[in-house]
């Protein structure tokens, strides 16, 4: 930034260009001169801001129309352990739900409306923080079925009219168009029976109209529900259907029973199993049909006698799907070549597309995209890469099959269903002693049989307290993973068990879906040790160089980080990081210094190493003891 040298700057201003959020904050900063002169240039800096503790609550979904069924799910970030987690779906300021271990949490929204959502946590330092998501619920139109007891005959043509309807809200009224002219012919507060008779010949398409109490409206005028009234000698056909729904490949069988003047045949018989205007077949009082596409058809059969004169009848049948989804391997490892296999099997042809979304529903990868497909199984693979080819970050991901029916858009995602089942996971034997601060970690093994969220920590046997989080609703894959204590607290210092008191180890897996798919693509760090066993500053010997050599193995380039604490008090004196580490064996160097640039005092210190790749994610600290000796 350029200004006058000779005029003092009278004001700093400095500007956030977007809302709090963990890591890296952008600011603008523009000055005044003492003469009320703005400078106009701008530049901007980095800060990066550490949140303790944090609640990040989601819901899925988080829209559609009442009533809405939403699963919360309790997503923290946090240095410490959380002790209490309270929820207020309604945003009224009460909470009506109290959990001390991280549940997912399902709740149903009755009525329309914008909803506020809050999570209060409370960890074991006893701080608090609310975390907000929004529900948006709203109000769905009545759903209204129609029918009548025949669709066509000779004028003055009694017709009888039947309707149902159901709303969350309620049902404020129900209006009948008989003859289709846009007036109202018949009013009620409720779904239910009348009559009506068509006293002159004519096609008329009946429209029922059902309003709910908020106001929402279905109108309805169907194949169906068309009347067609004929002249007093015209012939009448009525179309029989043994079955009205079913899952599709659904067999029917439709038949026709009609009428006519004696002084007339009949001369054809018009079959529109589709009701898609075409003829399927013709002649044949009885036919059978396949339908094995899934939706609303409307069949037809229309006859003709030899005067000229024709009889249509119009029924509804629905047809169901029957979709399946199942994944295997759903875990794997884009560097070992691994792939997912999403398994869809379709009872009816239709159009489907499959895409795999993140944990937060947005879509990072379509499979399939809008394609006719037939009734079978399918089976498409996964590699872990976005749509431009990238290896996707590490972590949960979902398969969700996509569908139309009746020009609609559904979904088939197990998510809704299937997650958030707590579980506790099985983990090896913890040994009764172990010695963190002389170099012998607690190391402890657990298998998780799926993907899952896992919440693991480390308390007091006797005491209702949690001494350290390892983690907090953590996504994982399936297989067996570890975790190593260095014998530190959450509030970074050393603790200790009695033989009254022994430590408590806690573990809790909460299933993250049938359809999900964990990338594990991050960087992995193992066999870490740091020599020598002690080490002199500033020695040079044929043992010694005065440094303190890292050796590990990493299985993919990373950035490493370093962290030295005091063994005894847990202060942090050096926290360094290493950039562009390859893959393989590492040998790289601590010069034995603080972050001020003097030498560490003699004493014991302890080493935490972790790997963080360029998308973010940070692999579990591993750690060893060494000591400084002058």
């Amino acid at each position: 930034m350029n200004w006058d040298k000779n005029v003092n700057p009278k004001r700093l201003i400095i500007t956030p260009t977007y809302d709090w959020v963990d890591g890296p904050l952008e600011f603008t900063i523009s000055m005044l001169d003492r003469y009320g002169n703005e400078n106009q240039e701008s530049f901007q800096f980095e800060v990066e801001v550490n949140v303790s503790i944090r609640s990040i609550p989601s819901a899925l979904p988080s829209k559609g129309e009442a009533p809405l069924s939403v699963t919360f799910t309790p997503t923290v970030k946090t240095d410490s352990a959380i002790n209490l987690y309270r929820w207020d779906f309604n945003g009224d300021g009460q909470y009506e739900r109290t959990d001390t271990v991280g549940r997912n949490q399902n709740h149903t929204f009755t009525h329309p409306g914008a909803y506020r959502a809050s999570l209060e946590i409370t960890d074991s330092a006893g701080r608090k923080d609310v975390g907000l998501v929004q529900v948006n619920v709203k109000n769905g139109k009545p759903v209204v079925t129609a029918s009548v007891d025949k669709t066509n005959g000779r004028v003055p043509l009694t017709v009888n009219f039947s309707s149902n309807a159901t709303d969350n809200e309620g049902i404020e009224s129900v209006e009948w168009d008989f003859d289709g002219d846009g007036s109202v012919d018949y009013h009620h507060s409720s779904a239910g029976k009348t009559s009506y008779v068509y006293e002159t010949p004519g096609s008329y398409q009946a429209k029922v109209i059902v309003t709910d109490k908020l106001g929402a409206s279905t109108q309805l005028g169907l194949p169906n529900i068309e009347i067609r009234a004929a002249e007093p000698d015209a012939p009448e056909v009525m179309l029989n259907i043994n079955k009205t729904s079913g899952k599709a490949p659904l067999s029917v069988v439709l038949s026709a029973s009609f009428t006519h003047d004696k002084s007339v045949t009949v001369e054809r018989m018009l079959w529109d199993f589709d009701g898609d205007g075409l003829t399927d077949a013709t002649d044949g009082q009885a036919q059978s049909w396949v339908y094995r596409s899934a939706g609303t058809f409307y069949p037809s059969v229309t006859l003709v006698t030899s005067d000229g004169k024709s009889a249509k009848d119009v029924r509804k049948l629905a047809v169901q799907e029957q979709l399946t989804l199942t994944v295997e391997g759903s875990t794997l490892d884009p560097d070992a070549f691994d792939l997912a296999t999403i398994h869809t099997t379709l009872n009816a042809d239709m159009d489907v597309s499959l895409v795999i979304e993140d944990s937060h529903g947005a879509p990072v990868r379509t499979l399939v995209s809008w394609v006719k497909r037939g009734a079978g199984d399918y089976a498409d693979k996964w590699d872990g890469s976005s749509n431009l080819g990238q290896i996707l970050p590490q972590g949960d991901y979902y398969a969700v099959l996509k569908y139309r029916r009746d020009g609609q858009e559904y979904r088939l995602d197990l998510r809704p269903s299937t997650s958030g089942g707590a579980y506790n996971p099985r983990r090896n034997y913890i040994p009764s002693r172990f010695q963190p601060y002389d170099n012998n970690p607690l190391t402890i093994t657990f298998t998780l049989p799926y993907p899952s969220e896992v919440t693991s920590f480390m308390g007091l046997y006797n005491t209702n307290t949690r001494l350290v989080t390892f983690s907090n609703r953590e996504p994982l894959g399936a297989g067996t993973h570890t975790i190593v204590w260095n014998g530190i607290g959450d509030d970074g210092k050393p603790v200790k068990a009695t033989s009254s008191n022994p430590f408590l180890f806690g573990i809790w897996g909460y299933k993250s879906g049938d359809n999900a798919i964990y990338i594990a693509s991050g960087p992995k760090l193992s066999g870490f040790s740091a020599n020598p066993a002690i080490a002199v500053p500033e020695t040079h010997t044929d043992a010694s160089d005065g440094h303190s050599h890292l050796q590990f193995t990493l299985t993919k380039p990373a950035d490493i980080e370093l962290v030295v604490s005091d063994n005894d008090t847990g202060l942090v004196v050096r926290r360094h990081i290493y950039q562009g580490a390859i893959k393989g064996e590492q040998n790289l160097r601590w010069d034995l210094k603080s972050d001020d640039g003097k030498l560490v005092s003699a004493g014991k210190y302890r080493l935490g190493l972790r790997a963080i790749d360029a998308k973010g994610f940070t692999s579990p600290y591993l750690y060893t003891v060494q000591r400084v000796y002058y």
